[in-house]
């Protein structure tokens, strides 16, 4: 088993319109249906790293940026892919 790593880059205070900012990180194998959710409470946190998972394989990532006021707009997900046993994903800023 492998794992991979899902940089983020912390939104600064300024621009995250509303209280609790958080993350949503959702991931699927590319070759599956089902995906994967991890809320990230801390919006302070640089990096995720998801543990065992199959080597080599590819997957979509999407990070979605939340207040208590809500979620990011859909239009402002982009989906990456990434591989375990791969270096990590650099995500730039998602929401406003």
């Amino acid at each position: 088993m492998c794992m991979f790593c899902v940089l983020l880059q912390p939104m600064p205070r300024a621009e995250h319109n509303g209280a609790d900012l958080h993350y949503i990180v959702e991931y699927k194998q590319v070759a599956e249906s089902s995906s994967t959710s991890i809320v990230v409470q801390d919006w302070t946190v640089g990096e995720l790293v998801v543990d065992n998972q199959p080597v080599f394989t590819t997957y979509e990532i999407t990070v979605r940026a939340v207040n208590q006021m809500g979620s990011a707009a859909d239009s402002l997900l982009h989906v990456t892919i990434g591989h375990s046993g791969e270096d990590g994903l650099q995500f730039e800023k998602l929401s406003k």
